[in-house]
C-alpha cells in the first residue's frame, strides 16, 4: 500500500498528496479489521478476499473467539503470503512504470523545483 500510494504522489505531485490519507482508511474495511468479513455483502465480500490482510484478522479473529488454533490455519496464512508477494510485485511494477514515465517527461526535475 505504501509503495502504491507513493507511486501516485510520485506521478502526481505534491497535489496527489491527499490520496495518502484515505487509501488506507478504505482499505481497513474490506481488511477485516473493524467487523468480520462475513458481515461484507456478496461483492465486497469478493474484493476482500483479494486482500491479504484479510485472511490474517480472520485467523486472528477465529483464534480469539475458540482460544484454539483451527484446521485452516496454516492454509489462511499462505494464501495471505501468496496474495502479499503478488500485490508486492504488482505496485513494484507500478512504481517503476511511473518512474520511467517520469524520468522521460522530465517530471522528476519539474517536482524537485517545485519543493524549492
Amino acid at each position: 500500500m505504501g509503495i502504491f500510494v507513493s507511486a501516485i504522489i510520485f506521478r502526481l505531485g505534491p497535489s496527489g498528496e491527499w490520496l495518502g490519507w484515505p487509501v488506507p482508511l478504505i482499505l481497513s474495511i474490506f481488511s477485516g479489521v473493524y467487523f468480520p468479513i462475513s458481515t461484507l455483502p456478496t461483492v465486497l465480500r469478493i474484493i476482500a478476499q483479494l486482500m491479504p490482510p484479510c485472511y490474517v484478522f480472520e485467523s486472528m479473529r477465529s483464534i480469539l473467539t475458540t482460544g484454539t488454533f483451527s484446521a485452516n490455519l496454516y492454509v489462511n496464512l499462505l494464501i495471505s503470503a501468496s496474495l502479499a508477494t503478488i500485490c508486492l510485485w504488482v505496485t513494484y511494477k507500478f512504481f517503476i512504470r511511473i518512474y520511467h514515465y517520469n524520468l522521460k517527461t522530465g517530471a522528476i526535475a519539474r517536482f524537485n523545483a517545485e519543493a524549492l
